[in-house]
């Protein structure tokens, strides 16, 4: 299991996982998945390949 680093990235506040999208917010780095958070925090696990293909979970 990974790392879960602490990101300035922000979330809508429903947890789970989703793929990071810089364009949108440049904390969240394109091609990493983020846990977010209740409280609307994230942390970063880090590249996961379907993220940077196709920027989602599973392409």
């Amino acid at each position: 299991q990974r790392a879960c680093n602490a990101s300035s990235c922000l979330c809508n506040g429903v947890p789970g996982l989703f793929c990071g999208n810089s364009k949108i917010n440049p904390a969240c780095k394109t091609g990493d998945v983020f846990q977010c958070n209740e409280s609307g925090s994230t942390c970063d696990f880090g590249v996961r390949d379907s993220c940077h293909n196709c920027n989602e979970l599973v392409c």
